[in-house]
């Protein structure tokens, strides 16, 4: 979830990474443990008549039913007269708390149903509870083109805030048809007691307007979401963060 953040925060750690990345196995020894996913419908109204704010378009998000959003329809539609065109995205959250041993990590994954239109510098963040830490392990996105051949981009942009880690990113600008972000952390004890409870939220905020890498790290990340701070708060869609839990006594 996105909100306006005023306050400028002390800790973070800005960090411009091109990672590498292993193969198919890299998760191999870890078990899902928690997990759970979200749905979301976008849908921008464009209107060649009446001009809403900056733009000529406005927009709004909703969270839909796994249903719904496996049987959408993506194409765009117009409007009688054709002044009004109705565009609509749609795309998923998975959050996962995931174990090997006494070893935890925590993996969110952004997938889209059909391709955004704008290509810019999205952001993707987990926060988590401060009795643990992380380190992320690994950041990419994977695509695959209308004419062929799939593709992984490791270059982000990493800032570490108290309780979360965020990292931004620019989408592929190519004709694709197939687009997944994946955000992994490894997660140590940041407390000398016994930790119960582990609690985990992905959030994913998407650049509805062109955005520069410098501006896409305003932002902070903790167990609330993704904190966009007001300079960009306009630049980025909203979506409810998911979250998970589990039960433990590590």
């Amino acid at each position: 979830m996105k909100k306006i953040f005023l306050l400028v925060s002390l800790l973070f750690v800005p960090l411009l990474v091109n990672a590498e990345v292993s193969g198919n196995d890299y998760n191999e020894g870890y078990e899902i443990i928690s997990s759970y996913e979200k749905y979301y419908k976008t849908e921008y109204i464009s209107n060649n008549i009446i001009l809403y704010g900056n733009d000529n378009y406005m927009s709004k998000t909703t969270e839909i039913s796994k249903s719904e959003y496996d049987s959408a329809n993506v194409s765009s539609s117009i409007r009688p007269f054709e002044t009004i065109s109705v565009e609509t995205e749609y795309k998923k959250l998975n959050i996962s708390i995931m174990k090997s041993g006494s070893n935890y990590r925590y993996q969110g994954v952004l997938e889209w149903k059909n391709m955004p239109s704008t290509r810019s510098y999205d952001i993707f963040g987990i926060g988590y509870r401060s009795s643990v830490g992380t380190n992320i392990s690994s950041f990419k996105t994977d695509y695959c083109l209308k004419t062929g051949g799939c593709y992984t981009a490791n270059n982000y942009s990493y800032k570490k805030s108290k309780n979360g880690v965020g990292v931004s990113f620019k989408l592929p600008e190519k004709e694709i048809r197939s687009l997944k972000s994946t955000l992994t952390l490894d997660v140590y004890k940041n407390v000398d007691a016994t930790i119960i409870e582990q609690y985990v939220v992905g959030d994913y905020a998407h650049a509805t307007k062109s955005v520069s890498l410098s501006s896409s790290q305003e932002y902070s990340i903790d167990t609330f979401g993704i904190h966009l701070n007001n300079s960009i708060y306009s630049y980025y869609d909203e979506i409810s963060p998911a979250s998970a839990r589990i039960d433990c006594n590590w």
